[in-house]
């Protein structure tokens, strides 16, 4: 799994503490008061107001929640790796030692004769077995991002003598993916 899946995830689920949280504690809230107020619950007009404000307001409230983490994401749509903008944070965060970045030179003509829809299966493919050659080489927490459509920046904490060696070796073993000259 791709280090931007995984910072994905955590954010995720810290999103879905924030929101579930506060309605917990308001579930929580109503059922004390009813109960300790030792009175039965009557479905007046006013009871059935709150009930039905509660509701809008924490449907209101998750609604707000889940478009603002569609808007925060990290991750490109097409690769699932870091995309531009959470990748730039990511740098001036941990300032990595080397960098690198990987250009798909034919990608227009890739999208011209296969469509967009093998176009984005061919970036993921890329990307995933990038992150595969890196994981085999020792590099777990190598930072890969899109920048453009056709290219990639790479990230590493610790500098590597055989990186040039080692994206040789991934170009020379990915000339063909999906059944596609790369």
């Amino acid at each position: 799994m791709l280090l931007s899946e995984l910072e994905e995830r955590g954010r995720r689920f810290k999103l879905a503490l924030r929101a579930g949280i506060p309605v917990l504690i308001l579930i929580f809230l109503v059922f004390y008061t009813t109960i300790s107020t030792n009175e039965t619950l009557t479905f007046s007009l006013q009871n059935v107001f709150l009930i039905v404000a509660i509701t809008f307001i924490t449907i209101y409230f998750i609604y707000f929640l889940m478009n603002a983490s569609v808007k925060e994401t990290l991750l490109d749509q097409a690769t699932q790796g870091f995309n531009q903008k959470a990748f730039a944070k990511r740098l001036q965060d941990s300032k990595p030692k080397t960098l690198a970045l990987i250009i798909i030179k034919n990608l227009s003509t890739i999208s011209q004769n296969y469509g967009d829809g093998e176009v984005d299966a061919v970036l993921y493919t890329i990307i995933q077995k990038l992150n595969l050659k890196f994981q085999q080489e020792g590099l777990d927490k190598a930072l890969i991002g899109r920048r453009y459509g056709a290219e990639f920046i790479i990230a590493l904490d610790e500098k590597h003598a055989d990186l040039e060696k080692i994206l040789k070796e991934f170009t020379q073993e990915n000339v063909i993916i999906n059944n596609i000259e790369v």
